[in-house]
């Protein structure tokens, strides 16, 4: 089991819980559930694969190609910073994968124009481009080459040829996982842009 959450857990109480991976939020906005590099190496130790979502605000892909360059370098700034103070080493050329968020049930106008930036950005660091929102938009920016990991969310769009590598339970309760509530969702891919890479 995968688990997203808005708030700080332990790798060890996810790991009591039965969690496999979890996935951290990366932004150029502080705040509680952006990841730290004590996060990432707490999770690890505990057998804990990572991976990443980059979200400013749900209005991230309504910005275009501008917003994509931004977001893609402020995420590869982050990942290398996270890196280099848990474990010293650099992260670039790993493939290791970032998502992008498009928080929508429907796909935002803007947001091809911004994954194809983005994904221009991140690439040429050997860093995989993701899509976090919709299913159905997730498999489009698949076929049409402008990211390589796909995130879709249960309940929004469909994925009937399961292209998806990740999906969020939408219609599962959340789990709790010390005082913090988490989405649950499931590897539909042994690799999902984890780190580390499986």
């Amino acid at each position: 089991m995968i688990v997203d959450c808005s708030s700080p857990i332990s790798g060890a109480a996810a790991a009591a819980a039965g969690v496999t991976g979890v996935i951290g939020y990366l932004s150029g906005i502080p705040g509680p559930k952006i990841w730290t590099a004590e996060r990432l190496a707490d999770c690890t130790t505990h057998k804990i694969a990572v991976g990443f979502v980059f979200e400013n605000t749900t209005a991230d892909m309504a910005g275009g190609a501008p917003a994509g360059m931004r977001n893609a370098s402020i995420a590869l700034w982050e990942l290398a910073n996270l890196f280099s103070r848990a474990f010293g080493e650099d992260v670039t050329g790993s493939e290791v994968g970032v998502y992008l968020a498009d928080d929508h049930n429907t796909p935002t106008a803007g947001a091809g124009a911004y994954m194809k930036t983005a994904q221009a950005v991140l690439e040429s660091h050997g860093v995989r481009t993701g899509y976090y929102g919709n299913q159905t938009a997730a498999v489009f920016l698949l076929d049409v080459g402008v990211t390589h990991l796909a995130w879709g969310v249960s309940s929004w769009g469909a994925d009937v040829l399961r292209r998806c590598q990740l999906r969020q339970e939408a219609n599962t309760a959340q789990m709790k996982i010390g005082a913090t509530l988490c989405d649950v969702n499931t590897a539909l891919a042994s690799d999902w842009g984890q780190w580390p890479r499986p």
